[in-house]
């Protein structure tokens, strides 16, 4: 699957899709469009002008016309640019805005595929340079082309063989944009995948800062850097190499294009079939006509190198969403797992196999284990991040992948282990991700109910506090009694604890397990943890080894029937006794 989206990512069908779903400023590019057409129209008057100016015209009208007309002409250059970064500009934000909800809503398996910080460059290196290149063809393509053959017509007014003579070189010119097109489409797509590499690198570093000068790894790193800054390199010289090449073909094909265009206008002048007037009009015509001749063929280049530059961004704006549903929530009703096999993208053994389970409404079961058994999966798999291979989630009977997305989440809670905080106010992460007005007296009562009170009244500035990414200003603790004061105000129905203590000591942890039974009394609670004095908390356990299920009952039944139960309660009386 994930070879085939690679391969789709880099066709014509994938990048036009692509541009549907960006919503580019296309006012504006209309806009830039249409004035850059408006501007190639009076660039036609050009030439007869001048060559009649040349020719000896000098009286006050032709010159007072002369000189409005170059006033004109410079003016509508200004505005005609100034339209173009307008239009850049809105369509690359537009654009990250486009890449950023789309993201948002894609299935979990992209990201287990994908570099976070590969991502991250797609959306600022990828689409700035892609998008204003593109704007920058659709702005300029058609106006060159619509230049081009106005400016032949005219030509071909003087003499059929001038206008012959300027497509002396077509053949070699669009032989060269087949070449360098392709050449440029891999050289762009190779650069772009090495900024994202680079990207990565320096955010996996610079998060993990302390780790290296921890280890004295500075030098090693700096090494490190310096290979992966080499690649870029490489990778740059070789589209370096490309636009250079195509510019030196470029000059060659310019200078065998105005020879021939001289001979041509040479011979038809000493037969007298075109006069001195024609001769410099058709001059001046060439002038501007080559340049643009060559700019058109210089688009296609641009347009394959376009392709590359949108080869990422193509392969996340054509992902696969989340399945949204439509179905209510069902008011009350049990969980249960039924027969469910699940595999992570790109392994082979199952995470979960043939896995059936009931969480009654309103009861508490813990989900046990040893690392890799399928806990956190479980869970997972509950959020609808995941969807089972074969066999149902099911709440009231309901399968949860036809229940409206947004108001099935809404109806949980989660508590994880490493509290997830931004960076903000107080306020912010308490009331992240409420979609009501919450009052000020609402967060305090919450807080009163789960401890975070008192490091509520320890800030200077209370809720306006602000805290650092992560909440690294807090203690752990602190984190977790905040996460659980905006779950109480979340008021989810299921509340899916994931090692909600394990990164705590053990006298903060038991505090933090009293809070979470009291303030989540009465609700159907899911419990993942090592724990096991606190999974004897909840009603009953599930035992899970290797993706099985080999256990379901409280502790008395479990020592009975399970083995891989016994084991685990024996080895966390051995590691008690040390």
């Amino acid at each position: 699957m994930e070879q085939k989206e690679k391969q789709n990512s880099g066709t014509w069908k994938s990048l036009f899709s692509t541009l549907k779903k960006l919503h580019l400023s296309w006012v504006w590019v209309i806009i830039a469009l249409t004035l850059n057409m408006a501007f190639n129209t009076m660039l036609l008057n050009l030439p007869d002008m001048t060559a009649s100016l040349l020719g000896g015209d000098l009286s006050a009208g032709a010159i007072g016309q002369a000189v409005v007309y170059y006033i004109t002409l410079g003016l509508m250059s200004f505005v005609m640019v100034s339209s173009q970064v307008q239009a850049q500009s809105l369509s690359v934000r537009k654009a990250r805005e486009s890449i950023w909800q789309k993201m948002l809503g894609m299935k979990m398996e992209h990201f287990d595929r994908n570099d976070p910080s590969d991502l991250m460059s797609t959306i600022i290196n990828d689409t700035s340079s892609a998008v204003n290149s593109l704007v920058n063809v659709i702005i300029y393509l058609i106006p060159d082309l619509y230049y081009v053959i106005a400016a032949l017509v005219r030509i071909n007014q003087y003499h059929w063989v001038l206008a012959l003579s300027c497509f002396a070189l077509i053949p070699i010119k669009y032989l060269y944009a087949l070449f360098v097109g392709k050449k440029m489409q891999t050289a762009t797509t190779r650069l772009y995948g090495r900024i994202g590499q680079l990207t990565s690198f320096l955010a996996d570093r610079i998060n993990h800062l302390p780790l290296i000068k921890t280890y004295t790894n500075e030098q090693a790193e700096g090494e490190k850097g310096q290979q992966v800054a080499g690649e870029i390199l490489k990778a740059n010289m070789k589209v370096v190499r490309v636009e250079n090449t195509a510019s030196g073909i470029v000059a060659v094909i310019g200078i065998l294009q105005k020879f021939v265009v001289v001979v041509v206008a040479v011979i038809l002048l000493q037969r007298k079939e075109i006069d001195l007037t024609m001769w410099l009009a058709f001059f001046l015509f060439t002038q501007n006509l080559f340049p643009i001749m060559d700019g058109v063929f210089d688009q296609w280049v641009k347009i394959k190198g376009i392709k590359g530059g949108f080869e990422r961004t193509s392969g996340i704006m054509n992902g696969e969403d989340e399945d949204a549903g439509a179905a209510a929530f069902p008011v009350g009703g049990e969980i249960r797992f039924e027969n469910v096999t699940f595999t992570y993208p790109g392994t082979e053994e199952p995470a979960l196999k043939n896995v059936s389970f009931t969480v009654p409404d309103g009861g508490s079961v813990a989900i046990v284990g040893m690392c890799g058994s399928g806990k956190t999966t479980s869970v997972s798999l509950l959020e609808r991040f995941y969807t089972p291979d074969s066999g149902r989630v099911t709440v009231g009977g309901q399968d949860i992948g036809e229940i409206s997305l947004e108001t099935f989440r809404h109806k949980l809670a989660y508590v994880q282990q490493g509290a997830g905080i931004f960076s903000g106010t107080l306020r912010e992460a308490l009331t992240y991700g409420i979609d009501r007005p919450v009052t000020d007296e609402e967060i305090l009562d919450a807080a009163r109910r789960t401890g975070f009170m008192e490091y509520l009244e320890s800030c200077e500035e209370g809720l306006n506090q602000a805290i650092a990414p992560g909440g690294d200003s807090m203690s752990g603790g602190q984190k977790q009694r905040l996460v659980l004061t905006r779950e109480v105000l979340r008021g989810g129905d299921v509340i899916l604890m994931d090692e909600p203590t394990s990164a705590l000591d053990v006298r903060v942890s038991a505090k933090i397990q009293d809070t979470m039974d009291e303030v989540f009394a009465g609700k159907t609670r899911i419990l993942v943890t090592h724990d096991l004095d606190y999974a004897r908390r909840c009603e009953r356990m599930i035992v899970l080894c290797d993706g099985v299920l080999v256990g379901d009952g409280d502790h008395i039944h479990l020592m009975e029937t399970c083995p891989t139960y016994r084991h685990m309660v024996e080895n966390e009386g051995k590691e008690q006794q040390q």
